[in-house]
């Protein structure tokens, strides 16, 4: 999962708050389903501050892990035995078909295949 493109130059836009927002509502009294994992890329700026206002600890807190300063697309995933991907960037699925079985799904869809 990757946060949405800016409607803003802002790295800090409403937009990037909406989406941390929802992650977070929808990650309470759930968990990370065995075998599954939750990785969210998004850049240092808006990882520094979702971890100023405790949404990193939270996140990690329910199983998610919060990657910054770099691309799904370019991370070694293939390294670490992920076969597989949902994703809600268009993007990370077309660069990343090539190499894992890609699903392109809306944020909530992706966060239903993850926690139980």
């Amino acid at each position: 999962i990757r946060r949405p493109p800016r409607s803003t130059p802002s790295n800090s836009s409403a937009a990037s708050d909406v989406y941390k927002r929802q992650v977070i509502v929808y990650m309470k009294k759930r968990r990370v389903k065995a075998k599954r994992k939750l990785w969210i890329f998004t850049s240092k700026k808006v990882y520094e501050k979702a971890k100023k206002i405790g949404y990193v600890n939270l996140i990690e807190k329910f199983g998610g892990l919060i990657l910054n300063d770099t691309c799904m697309v370019v991370s070694p995933i293939e390294n670490l035995g992920i076969n597989s991907i949902y994703t809600d960037s268009c993007k990370a699925a077309h660069y990343m078909a090539g190499n894992f079985k890609v699903t392109l799904k809306s944020l909530t869809q992706c966060l239903e295949a993850v926690f139980s």
